[in-house]
Parts: C-alpha cells; sequence; structure tokens
C-alpha cells in the first residue's frame, strides 16, 4: 500500500490506476458523476462561484503582492547601478 502526503495526490493516484496509468484517459474521463471527478488532477478545482466582494478581495491581494515585488526588483536594480 503507497501513503500519499495529501488526499489530492491519493485521489489522483487512484484515477490513474481506474484509467490503466494514461494521464490522457484521466483527463478525458467520460464518468462525470464519479465523486473524484473533480480533483482528478490532483488539484483544488477552482471555484466559479465566487461572490463579487471576494472576487474584488482576490484582486487586491494579488495587486498589493505585485506592487512589493515590484518594488524590490526596483530596489535591486537601483542599487546594482550604483
Amino acid at each position: 500500500m503507497q501513503t500519499h502526503n495529501s488526499p489530492l495526490k491519493a485521489i489522483r493516484e487512484k484515477c490513474l490506476e481506474c484509467s490503466c496509468g494514461q494521464a490522457y484517459e484521466v483527463k478525458m474521463c467520460p464518468i462525470t458523476d464519479c465523486p473524484l471527478y473533480r480533483f482528478r488532477y490532483g488539484k483544488k478545482p477552482i471555484k466559479p462561484n465566487l461572490s463579487d466582494e471576494a472576487r474584488e478581495m482576490l484582486r487586491q491581494r494579488a495587486l498589493k503582492k505585485f506592487s512589493k515585488e515590484n518594488a524590490v526588483k526596483t530596489d535591486l536594480e537601483s542599487n546594482d547601478k550604483e
């Protein structure tokens, strides 16, 4: 019995087993009513039903992170020029 680091990896392994080890078959799985179907890639499925507030919060968080990364890059570039 193989142990997995996460339930998602275990689901991926099960889907590969069900599809005879073929990743393409997992991708094209016709069993859409399987409870594991949404998780077959071994990743969390995207939540399409985000509220406008949640979407805006994620956008603001991404902008804040991006601006911090740019500030660090700009500081590094200015130090390189000196």
